[in-house]
C-alpha cells in the first residue's frame, strides 16, 4: 500500500492554500473531557446550545467517523493587514469577518484536498469538518502540532500568530509521522486577561461566553443589559481585543501579508467596518440577506447586526443618528431593534443633549404603548431615568 506521508499532505496543503497542516490520532480527548464538563457545568457555555451536548460527542472523533485512523488538522490565516483607523459613524467587524465566509470558502479548499488524496490513494475515504461538526478543533489542532493553546484560548502559532481558522479531515488512514507539539507557551504574559473589557477571560485558558463581546454581538439573540450594552464599545460584530494586545501577533501584522486564500482578504468583503447609518437603513430580511449574503455578518441576522449598531451609535456618541434612531424606535418590525434604537436615541438624547428632551419624551410615552412588552419595559426604565 503506498505510504501517506506527513510531507505529501503538507504540499498537497500548501497546494490549497492552507498555510499549516498536521496530523493527530483519533483518540479521546480525556483530559479536554474534563474541563470542557467543567466549563459547561459553570455556565460558561451561555445559550450555545451547541456546546452544551454531550461531552464525549465533541472530544470523541470515532463518534463522527466509524473507521477513522487519524486526523488531518489545518489552519488557513486571514486578513493580517494593519487595522486603519475607525471612520466615524462606522462600528468595527473582527477580522476573520472582513471577507467572505470562511465556512464554505475554507470547507471548498479542504474538499479540494481529500479529492486530491483519493486521487493519489486508493481505497481513502475521509470527512471534511468546519465548524459544523461537534469537535474541539483547537484541541486536535494543538495535538497535531499546529501551536499552542494561548490564555486567551485561542491556539497560537510562534511566530505566526492566532489569527488562523481551523479546519480538518477525518481519514480511514494512518499517518505514521507527526508534527512535534509545541513546548512553547505564554510565560508570565497577561495581557490578553488585563485588556480585555469584559473580564471575560475569568482565569488563564478560560472563558466565559456570557462576557464576550464576540458572543454578545453574535450568538446572543434577543435584548442585552444596559452593561452589555456598554461592554460593546465600538464592535458591531465580534472582537479581536484579545489578539490585538498579543505579542505573538505583533510580527505578523508588522508584515501585513494579505491571507493565501484570496475570499478572506477585506476586499471580498464588508472590510473591517460597517457603516451604522447604512445599517440601520435595512428594513427588510431580503434587503440584508442580498447585501450581506456570503458572509460571516450573516450569523448574527439583520435583528442582531441592527441591535448591535444602535448600541454602538450610543457607545461612539454619533449624534448624527439621533434621528434616525427615532424613526427605527417608532417604525421597525424589530421588537428587538425598536428596543435598543430607543434606548440608543435617548442616551445620545442625555449624554449629547442631540435631541430636545420633549422629543425623547414623547418618544418614551408612545413607546409604552408598544405591542411589544420588551418595548414597553425598556420605555418604563427609560422614563424612570429621565
Amino acid at each position: 500500500m503506498k505510504s501517506l506521508s506527513l510531507e505529501l499532505l503538507h504540499t498537497l496543503a500548501l497546494q490549497e492554500r492552507l498555510s499549516i497542516a498536521g496530523v493527530t490520532s483519533i483518540s479521546p480527548l480525556l483530559e479536554d473531557s474534563k474541563r470542557l464538563l467543567s466549563w459547561q457545568e459553570q455556565g460558561f457555555a451561555a445559550e450555545m446550545e451547541y456546546m452544551k451536548r454531550d461531552v464525549s460527542l465533541l472530544t470523541d472523533p470515532l463518534k463522527i467517523m466509524e473507521g477513522a485512523k487519524s486526523i488531518l488538522m489545518c489552519a488557513a490565516h486571514y486578513d493580517r493587514r494593519p487595522l486603519p483607523e475607525r471612520p466615524i459613524g462606522h462600528g468595527r467587524v473582527a477580522r476573520y469577518a472582513w471577507g467572505k465566509d470562511y465556512h464554505r470558502h475554507l470547507k471548498k479548499r479542504l474538499v479540494a484536498l481529500l479529492d486530491r488524496l483519493k486521487q493519489e490513494f486508493d481505497g481513502i475515504e475521509g470527512r471534511v469538518f468546519v465548524d459544523a461538526i461537534p469537535l474541539l478543533e483547537r484541541a486536535h489542532a494543538r495535538l497535531a502540532g499546529l501551536g499552542f493553546i494561548g490564555k486567551n484560548s485561542l491556539l497560537i502559532r510562534p511566530r505566526e500568530g492566532s489569527f488562523a481558522l481551523l479546519g480538518g479531515i477525518l481519514l480511514n488512514r494512518e499517518v505514521g509521522e507527526r508534527l512535534p507539539i509545541v513546548g512553547q507557551s505564554c510565560g508570565e504574559c497577561r495581557r490578553c486577561l488585563t485588556h480585555c473589557p469584559t473580564g471575560a477571560i475569568v482565569e488563564q485558558y478560560v472563558v466565559d461566553a456570557r462576557r464576550c463581546i464576540s458572543y454578545l454581538t453574535i450568538e446572543k439573540r434577543g435584548s442585552l443589559l444596559e452593561h452589555e450594552r456598554r461592554a460593546l464599545g465600538e464592535w458591531v460584530f465580534g472582537c479581536d481585543i484579545c489578539q490585538d494586545v498579543c505579542p505573538h501577533n505583533h510580527a505578523p501584522l508588522k508584515r501585513a501579508a494579505p491571507p493565501p486564500i484570496a475570499e478572506f482578504q477585506r476586499e471580498y468583503g464588508h472590510g473591517p467596518f460597517l457603516e451604522l447609518k447604512s445599517l440601520l437603513s435595512i428594513r427588510e430580511d431580503n434587503e440584508f440577506l442580498k447585501r450581506f449574503q456570503g458572509t460571516p455578518l450573516m450569523r448574527a441576522k439583520r435583528e442582531g447586526l441592527l441591535r448591535n449598531a444602535a448600541i454602538v451609535a450610543a457607545n461612539t456618541r454619533d449624534e448624527s443618528l439621533s434621528e434616525l434612531l427615532l424613526e427605527v424606535a417608532k417604525t421597525d418590525t424589530s421588537a428587538t431593534i425598536r428596543q435598543h434604537s430607543l434606548w440608543a436615541a435617548t442616551v445620545l438624547a442625555l449624554e449629547c443633549g442631540s435631541l430636545k428632551k420633549s422629543s425623547i419624551e414623547h418618544l418614551i410615552e408612545s413607546s409604552k404603548k408598544d405591542p411589544s412588552s420588551l418595548v414597553q419595559e425598556e420605555a418604563e426604565r427609560l422614563r424612570r431615568n429621565l
